[in-house]
């Protein structure tokens, strides 16, 4: 109740009194709760500089297509490929989630490395049931356009630690400078992105129905030297950031929503300390929520 009443006091102040679902997505107020919700999640996740927070309608699932359209024809840009030239792309399959982005990626005519397969180190060669060590990980000779992995496969459980795929040891001389794209829909907000992970992430993406808001709201964090304008790239992160959230028509409900719980998240534990985790950020919605 606490949190549906400031909602409602967020539409009346920024809207000169009209209802939540009666703002336009192209008014200067729809802007300034955008803008605020940016604000907001670059303080909480302590984003470096370099990159861009792009809050959009849709959900995580639209970026499993849409991460290979921007980077691997980025890649082929810098790299001046032929349209023949095979352009690679690694993927760690710990889960349901990271297994349908890797068949996306094939979909669209990426040539997919599977550096590790939970599947193949089940006990019945069925299941997800770890991550395999590193050890392990099929690195090959070629230069990949990115890394992906889901940081946290809901479905089966499986979770990597803090410092992601870098682990101890990090990753081969020849995949350092490589971007890696992170699937963190499920725990966002949950723990502290550390400097060496912000180091070499170059896209970390989520659909905000788990810790920021409702389903239909989608988040971007891209490192800006991987935003290019490119014809080919229906939906490029550049033209998404330029457009400032008014490419179709948005949800505004669902971006006020955001906006709250946002700001309720900041006013109980700010960016000092996420590690704390999920046990304070539940303490936080319930007594933000009742």
């Amino acid at each position: 109740m606490r949190m549906l009443m400031q909602m409602i006091r967020h539409s009346h102040e920024e809207s000169c009194g009209l209802g939540v679902t009666e703002i336009s997505h192209q008014s200067s107020a729809f802007q300034s709760i955008n803008s605020t919700c940016q604000d907001d999640l670059r303080n909480l996740l302590s984003a470096p500089s370099n990159f861009e927070i792009i809050f959009s309608q849709g959900g995580g699932l639209l970026q499993f297509s849409t991460v290979v359209m921007n980077l691997v024809n980025q890649y082929r840009l810098i790299n001046r490929t032929r349209p023949q030239d095979p352009v690679f792309a690694d993927y760690l399959v710990t889960g349901t989630w990271s297994q349908k982005a890797a068949d996306e990626a094939k979909r669209l005519g990426c040539s997919v490395n599977i550096l590790t397969d939970s599947h193949q180190y089940s006990h019945d060669l069925k299941t997800f049931e770890s991550i395999p060590d590193q050890s392990t990980w099929k690195f090959g000779n070629h230069h990949p356009a990115f890394i992906y992995y889901c940081d946290n496969e809901t479905v089966n459980g499986v979770e990597f630690t803090d410092e992601g795929i870098l682990g101890r040891s990090g990753l081969p001389k020849n995949h350092e400078d490589v971007p890696i794209v992170v699937d963190m829909s499920s725990n966002i907000l949950t723990r502290c992105i550390p400097t060496r992970l912000w180091d070499r992430v170059g896209v970390i993406f989520g659909g905000a129905q788990k810790n920021m808001g409702p389903s239909g709201l989608m988040v971007v964090v891209v490192r800006k030297d991987l935003m290019e304008v490119m014809d080919i790239v229906p939906h490029s992160y550049c033209l998404m950031m330029d457009g400032d959230a008014q490419d179709g028509n948005q949800n505004v409900h669902t971006w006020i929503l955001g906006l709250v719980s946002l700001e309720h998240s900041c006013s109980c534990y700010g960016a000092f300390d996420l590690s704390l985790g999920e046990g304070l950020i539940r303490r936080c919605w319930y007594l933000g929520v009742c």
